[in-house]
């Protein structure tokens, strides 16, 4: 009908592939967010001589 928008029903994965492969090239939140989680695990596990490492430490490894 005029004046509506229609939904055009395209999969999540299809959306995140690079453009050249015919996606859009957004990137997938939930893996961007997992890669950060990483990045800051491997960055805080490196500085365990810091004062906030060692209450982390004793509060959740005991």
């Amino acid at each position: 009908e005029e004046g509506q928008q229609k939904v055009s029903w395209v999969s999540w994965e299809k959306i995140c592939r690079p453009r050249n492969c015919g996606g859009l090239g957004i990137k997938d939140i939930s893996t961007f967010n997992e890669a950060l989680l990483s990045k800051w695990r491997w960055t805080l596990s490196q500085q365990k001589e810091d004062l906030w490492w060692r209450v982390l430490d004793s509060k959740y490894n005991g």
